[in-house]
């Protein structure tokens, strides 16, 4: 079973993230959405509404591919590899994305994650106005 996770604080969930889930569902067998727990950030909506307005939003789909919506609150990586997923499913942003205009570390030089390449993880890069996925490894 091929598992994705698409995660964020989903505060407020937007056409856009809603876009990429309904290209991402075509990825994948079983779609995760975890919804990032970010106090910090002063939630809009509070972690139940995002997870409701998720699950409702998203239920037309769940005829393409099995999709779970879930809170989570821990590192991505350890969140990825508990939910089993072989792939993790973002939007792109341009720079202008991050608060500094810089681009963020990969996460394997902030915790190395032996095998990475063996368990088949792949980096798919899902465009809100493109033609689809594409993919690298």
């Amino acid at each position: 079973m091929r598992v994705g996770l698409y995660p964020g604080t989903f505060d407020p969930v937007t056409n856009g993230h809603l876009d990429i889930i309904g290209r991402a569902v075509k990825l994948v067998d079983k779609l995760v959405i975890g919804v990032a727990i970010n106090i910090g950030k002063g939630p809009l909506f509070s972690l139940e509404e995002r997870v409701e307005i998720l699950e409702r939003e998203t239920a037309h789909l769940k005829k393409i591919a099995e999709i779970e919506v879930r809170p989570f609150n821990s590192l991505l990586m350890h969140f990825a590899r508990e939910v089993n997923a072989q792939m993790i499913v973002r939007g792109l942003r341009d720079r202008d994305g991050l608060p500094d205009g810089r681009s963020a570390p990969p996460s394997d030089r902030l915790a190395p994650c032996e095998g990475d390449r063996d368990l088949g993880w792949r980096y798919r890069q899902v465009r809100a106005g493109g033609r689809g996925a594409t993919a690298a490894g």
